[in-house]
């Protein structure tokens, strides 16, 4: 009997043990599940944000690259830009410097042609000086008033020519320079001829001048002057012989 409910007792404990260990693993593996899940949960949520981190950080790249494309693109506008300034601006200063340049040399002609001009007309008048100072040393006095008289001569018929050109002036004096004084009768011609060109009388204002030229008669209209004397003639002379031989 003792053996039995010893037995009977060491069967109620096993019995109890069992009940308690599995009650224990149902508990244990019902919070498993829990952390098991709860686990899970975050795994997913932590997937879900590093998803999102990499399409911001995606996103992020694609905006800085397409920022830095644009302004790459910008610089090399800009660069294309400075660069089309840069050879406008040395195109403009070549054109200028080419234009001052040819202005330089014209410039340059211009004065070459003007000094050869005046070198010309000076060579002319220091002949026709120079020949008229030799014909004061040869010409005798006679000699001289004789050619003054046909240059004056001259003059007055040139005057006096039928057809000749009205001489337009709005003054009524005519000053005359000669050598020699004018005879009563050359004065009278003179006159005469003058009136009739300018169609006006005019009063004669006679200058005696031997440095004039040494020969021939100078008449000043206002701005207007008829130059009948033996130097003018010296030059123009030498003038017609300079175009004659392409001096």
């Amino acid at each position: 009997m003792e053996l039995k409910a010893i037995l009977t007792l060491v069967g109620g404990f096993v019995i109890i043990f069992v009940v308690v260990i599995l009650v224990i693993r149902s508990m244990l593996g019902s919070h498993a599940d829990v952390a098991a899940k709860r686990l899970q949960k975050l795994n997913e949520e932590n997937l879900r944000r590093e998803d999102e981190l990499k399409r911001k950080q995606d996103e992020a790249e694609r905006a800085y690259r397409k920022k830095l494309a644009e302004a790459e693109k910008e610089a090399q506008v800009l660069k294309e830009k400075v660069q089309k300034e840069a050879l406008e601006l040395k195109e403009n200063i070549i054109r200028k410097a080419e234009r001052e340049k040819e202005g330089i040399i014209s410039d340059a002609k211009e004065e070459s042609e003007g000094l050869k001009a005046m070198a010309a007309l000076g060579l002319e008048l220091n002949l026709a000086n120079a020949t008229e100072e030799v014909l004061k040393q040869v010409f005798t006095s006679e000699l001289s008033s004789r050619v003054h008289e046909h240059l004056v001569d001259l003059v007055i018929n040139e005057l006096g020519r039928s057809g000749a050109k009205k001489i337009d002036t709005q003054f009524d004096t005519a000053e005359i320079i000669t050598p020699y004084p004018l005879t009563a009768e050359q004065k009278k011609k003179l006159n005469q001829a003058l009136n009739t060109r300018t169609g006006q009388k005019l009063t004669l204002i006679e200058k005696s001048d031997d440095h004039q030229s040494i020969a021939g008669i100078y008449i000043k209209l206002g701005s207007l002057i008829i130059d009948g004397t033996l130097h003018n003639k010296f030059k123009q002379a030498l003038s017609k012989l300079k175009t004659d031989l392409k001096i």
